[in-house]
């Protein structure tokens, strides 16, 4: 049986991720998909059995949702629906929120910038999202020649449409906190 602290951390989890973590069943099929498993300290599964019982400490202090790179296979192949990237990025937030060390302190950086964009336009300017992220690496010209390259195949959008509906629920919210 769960202890009560348990519970909670598992029910914090849910109520922030809107997933229902308490489903995983630990079938194993969201680590035999994941292409970034070699890397984590848990697979997506071992981190939900942690959740289950209740160890924040390891859990927000894995490498685990760092290494996600929300592709959605561990999501597709769940047998009971849980959107498994999802709860990594509440992970994210959660450990950031609580002053955990990231293990990639990149990942942590590149993150924020883009959530940044999002919470301003709309949507991704990804022409500002990596200038943003070179600039903080101190590499504004880093992937240049990228850059341009798909810029001038029309692959990089110069001034990117924005979608207020997303702007809206960013501040919806910013006002709920």
């Amino acid at each position: 049986m769960l202890k009560a602290q348990s519970l909670s951390f598992l029910e914090e989890i849910e109520a922030h991720s809107g997933e229902m973590v308490r489903r995983c069943f630990q079938c194993d099929r969201c680590a035999t998909g994941c292409p970034m498993i070699a890397q984590m300290q848990h697979a997506p599964n071992e981190l939900f059995r942690l959740i289950q019982l209740g160890d924040r400490e390891t859990v927000l202090s894995s490498n685990t949702f760092w290494f996600c790179v929300s592709c959605y296979t561990c999501s597709v192949r769940c047998p009971n629906d849980i959107d498994i990237a999802h709860v990594m990025d509440t992970l994210r937030e959660l450990s950031l929120k609580e002053g955990f060390s990231p293990a990639l302190p990149q990942a942590r950086d590149f993150h924020q910038i883009f959530l940044d964009c999002v919470r301003r336009r709309g949507r991704v300017s990804e022409l500002e999202l990596m200038a943003r992220y070179n600039l903080k690496l101190r590499k504004p010209f880093a992937r240049l020649a990228v850059g341009w390259e798909l810029l001038r195949k029309g692959r990089l959008e110069l001034w990117p449409r924005g979608a207020p509906s997303v702007r809206q629920l960013f501040q919806q919210a910013e006002e709920q906190r």
